[in-house]
């Protein structure tokens, strides 16, 4: 194994950690207001979950996420790295990659983690790009604003898929991005869709 390999692995496990502890941290935080929102129902049951995406897979990265929540609401911490496939790279440049780190916030219509949910959160992308001559590499920063729906269905107590769709929008960051003396725009509108695999299980009452 060459030692680029083993600098990148070590890389995603140490990133992937620092999800499900910032997720862990968050909890306390997070879970009083749901404890008192549900206790309005006399229910103070409390969930933890963690989820995947398809679509970083399929572009050769990877994702990680963790959440918590109660009743109709819950929190998400996520990142993921993906490889943009060349139809949505700029003309003339390649080798698009992204590095996004996410906060978001659920709204379910049901109870249970099942049906309908809409989001919206805050999202920073680092990423980095070649022009096709391959000389040198840019990297730059993009803050986000993220919309999505999705719509949970449920396989036995605790497994769930969730397909779903949603719009980023560049609110700061780099606009400009030049390499090897070519130059492009980053985009204003970032339209995304994928399915999620989750896993979860309830804590106190």
């Amino acid at each position: 194994m060459s030692l680029k390999r083993k600098v990148i692995e070590v890389g995603v496990v140490i990133r992937i950690r620092t999800v499900l502890r910032l997720v862990l941290l968050l909890v306390p935080l997070v879970s009083q207001p749901c404890i008192a929102q549900s206790t309005n129902k006399g229910d103070r049951q409390i969930s933890l979950g963690l989820e995947q995406d398809v679509l970083p897979y399929l572009t050769g990265g990877y994702y990680a996420a963790g959440w918590v929540g109660a009743t109709h609401l819950r929190a998400r911490f996520l990142m993921a790295y993906v490889h943009k496939p060349a139809f949505v790279t700029p003309k003339g440049f390649t080798n698009n990659t992204v590095t996004a780190y996410a906060v978001v916030g659920d709204y379910f219509i049901k109870e249970g983690w099942t049906g309908l949910w809409i989001s919206g959160g805050i999202v920073l992308w680092k990423s980095t790009i070649q022009s096709n001559a391959q000389i040198n590499t840019a990297a730059y920063d993009n803050y986000l604003l993220n919309g999505s729906f999705g719509y949970n269905w449920k396989f036995g107590k605790h497994l769930y898929v969730s397909p779903w769709a949603g719009l980023h929008l560049r609110v700061g960051g780099s606009k400009q991005v030049t390499v090897d003396g070519t130059s492009f725009t980053t985009p204003f509108l970032n339209p995304e869709a994928s399915v999620k695999l989750g896993w979860y299980f309830g804590v106190g009452r």
